[in-house]
């Protein structure tokens, strides 16, 4: 009953009203903690991209950071020349991706679904606990998501219509991820590997040819990267992460749990240091999303 009246406020005039109103709820959250201090990791984004461009960014990420690729740090060093460096308005670089993220978030989710559903979506990341938190983080976490977005956008436009120009966003979206944060080739792989089955098992060779040798060239612009990642092993391969652990059944349920949740509490970063109960409550609030999730896909 309440579906179907949201269905047709949806269908009627209400929609842009509804689609404003997710938008003032997501940022009037994301602004809770826009007057926090900085901590440890905000610190070093300001610190690295205070440094001189490109030159002095590069030389301290190669020769002391020792993790990062360096895009996100080039994009905060403009930013605080054009707009400061305080604290608020370091936090703000973050929070206008993080905004972006919202309405992009229905553009692709309404790729594949009705008005309804997607507004469901939009509404479910406007309030959704991780994103809220690291809405205004100094770091390069909103930036990834919103060009993981475009990515994604960019892959399910091409499914639909074949154009070569959707698949050269989609390159060009995924080699400014892999330079915005070194772990991105991981879910670009995943994309790559999802997208060729797709074709394959359609029997469409030909935009499978295409998907590859677009692709080819997407390795090819990544040789500064992998030169980047070498560097980075040679010199950590003499010191140990003391706060890693054994990868565990726990800690991947804690971790999930508590992306679902309504609260962060301890054990948010390293869940193997502070481990999680699981009780009843938030076992179903990780089993619910996932059996859902199961079902939609059986069922398609």
């Amino acid at each position: 009953m309440i579906k179907d009246k949201f269905v047709d406020l949806v269908k009627a005039k209400g929609f842009w009203i509804i689609f404003s109103l997710v938008l003032v709820v997501g940022l009037a959250l994301r602004l809770l903690l826009i007057n926090t201090p900085l901590w440890y990791d905000e610190a070093c984004s300001w610190l690295a991209a205070s440094k001189s461009f490109p030159s002095g960014i590069n030389d301290f990420l190669l020769n002391h950071d020792f993790q990062h690729t360096p895009l996100y740090f080039y994009y905060l060093h403009f930013w605080m020349k054009f707009f400061g460096n305080s604290d608020i308005s370091l936090r703000l670089s973050s929070l206008l991706p993080s905004l972006f993220i919202l309405p992009l978030v229905y553009l692709t989710a309404r790729q594949i679904t009705s008005k309804f559903a997607s507004l469901i979506v939009m509404f479910l990341v406007s309030v959704n606990v991780f994103q809220i938190c690291y809405a205004s983080e100094v770091r390069m976490y909103n930036l990834v998501i919103l060009f993981a977005l475009l990515s994604v956008f960019a892959m399910l436009r091409y499914i639909k219509d074949f154009k070569t120009s959707q698949l050269a966003e989609m390159v060009l979206y995924n080699v400014i991820l892999s330079y915005l944060m070194i772990g991105s080739p991981v879910f670009i792989i995943a994309q790559i590997i999802c997208l060729c089955s797709y074709l394959s098992q359609a029997g469409n060779k030909e935009q499978l040819r295409k998907v590859l040798i677009s692709n080819g060239i997407f390795f090819i612009l990544l040789i500064p990267y992998f030169l980047i990642l070498e560097h980075y092993f040679l010199i950590r391969q003499d010191f140990l992460m003391v706060h890693s652990a054994e990868l565990s059944f726990l800690s991947i349920i804690g971790i999930l749990q508590k992306f679902l949740s309504q609260s962060l509490e301890n054990g948010m970063y390293w869940v193997t240091i502070n481990p999680y109960i699981i009780g009843t409550k938030e076992f179903f609030i990780f089993l619910i999303p996932c059996l859902l999730c199961c079902a939609q896909f059986i069922k398609r």
